[in-house]
Order: structure tokens, then sequence, then C-alpha cells
């Protein structure tokens, strides 16, 4: 008669006896984050244009587009008549403007400061009219643009431009007197170049077109010309001096 009395103790000592299974606490561990979605650096297309001095072609290229654009005859005195090139006015700089020519075939580049390609980059070649679009050109920082070319005298040359790139402008036009103030300042840079100021950059250009006249460039095979000319202009141009020390500072990235 104590049976079930007995059966039911046991019962209780059983249920007392069971544990109830620890739940597992929530990790506190951070979880690891996709670096797939993480924005890059921004790229553009740059584009622009190359305008050779008379007798600089592309090299390999061997050609100048637009012969006949730039012959001069001199004639009643001195009086420059441009033929085959349309009306000319004025002196100095307009008549390096017309003296240039595009230049075709020209491969370019992304340069270091020591006019060797930038690892990594793409190249573009210009067309007929010397247009050229160079792509995957990163926003936001000085960058140097070059292209080899050769000299009436064979000789292997580098033109040069800088340009900043932005998601709103992406230009850049090379010619001589891009070619002979990059050439000039650039030898200073720091191995990745500071940010240019993009209006003292095309100030400088433009005092120094003014001061070009046909024939009367250094040769942009020789670079200890290039940087005595660039001299001269710094000592009898006004304010080509302090154009100048400006772009070295920033290239400097000070």
């Amino acid at each position: 008669m104590f049976r079930p009395l007995a059966c039911a103790v046991l019962a209780i000592s059983l249920l007392a006896c069971t544990t109830t299974p620890t739940q597992p606490k929530p990790s506190t561990s951070p979880k690891p984050v996709s670096t797939s979605g993480l924005a890059t650096a921004a790229k553009v297309a740059l584009t622009g244009s190359i305008l050779s001095a008379a007798g600089i072609v592309a090299q390999g290229a061997g050609n100048i587009v637009a012969q006949g654009a730039g012959n001069l005859t001199g004639a009643a005195g001195g009086n420059i008549v441009a033929q085959g090139a349309g009306n000319f006015t004025g002196m100095g700089r307009h008549l390096f403007e017309i003296t240039q020519n595009p230049l075709a075939n020209a491969e370019v580049f992304l340069a270091n400061p020591d006019g060797t390609q930038v690892k990594g980059t793409k190249t573009a070649l210009s067309d007929a009219k010397g247009a050229f679009s160079l792509p995957d050109v990163p926003v936001g920082a000085t960058v140097i643009v070059a292209t080899h070319v050769k000299t009436k005298d064979g000789k292997d040359a580098l033109m040069e431009t800088l340009a900043v790139p932005s998601k709103d402008a992406a230009v850049a036009g090379m010619d001589t007197a891009t070619t002979l103030v990059a050439r000039a300042v650039v030898g200073t840079s720091a191995a990745k170049p500071g940010l240019v100021d993009v209006a003292n950059w095309v100030e400088t250009v433009e005092l120094c077109k003014r001061q070009l006249n046909p024939g009367k460039w250094p040769d942009l095979a020789d670079q200890k010309g290039i940087d005595d000319w660039m001299t001269g202009l710094e000592k009898d141009v006004p304010g080509m001096d302090e154009h100048v020390k400006k772009l070295v500072t920033n290239l400097k990235g000070s």
C-alpha cells in the first residue's frame, strides 16, 4: 500500500536532479567588416590636346598633322605673313600660337617627376587633331601628363603639362609653353607631387607663352637649356619669379 507514494517521491527526486541546459550567451565580438564595398579613389578620363612647335614629331609616328598651318614668310621689313593659316594679328603670343601644329599619334601617359610612366597606369594616342582621352586618371591630385617626341634634329625629348583633375573638370592642354614650365619645376617635385594651384599654373604658362617667338625657345631635348631659359624669364619678366616659386612650393607638398 506504500508503493505509489514511493514512486511519487522517486519521480520528484529525479526531477530535482535534472539540470536545465545552459543557453549560449550572445557574442560580444564585433562582426567582421566586409571591405568589398569600400569606396576607392575616384578616377576620370582626362581629355586634352597636344600642339607642337615646328619640327617636333611624335616619337615613332614620324608625322605632324595640319601641315601648312604654321608657315611664316617675312616681308616688307619684317612683317609676318601667315600662309594657309588664316588671319594673323598681333605679335609675340599670337605669333607663337600660329606656329604650333596638332601632334597626331602621340602616346600620352601619366608621368613620374623623372619622366617615366607611373606604374599601372594606362596610355592613350592622340588623334589627327592632337586630341586625346586618357582613362582612369585620379581626381583631386596633381598629375604630370607627358608624351615622348623627337625634335627636328632627331633627338629624344619629352613634352609635359600639369593638371589637377576633378569630377567636374578634367582637361589638360599640352604645348611648348606647358612643357617649358613643367620641365623647369617638376624636377623639384616630391615623389608624389603636392597639390598645384591651378590658377597660378595657368598664369605661369600664359606668361611663358608671351615670351616665345619662332626659333627663340630652348631645345626640348636640352634640360639645362630649358632651366637656363626659364631662369632668364624669372629675372626679366615681372611676376614670373613669384609664379614659379609658388609652383615649386606646391609640388614639394609644403
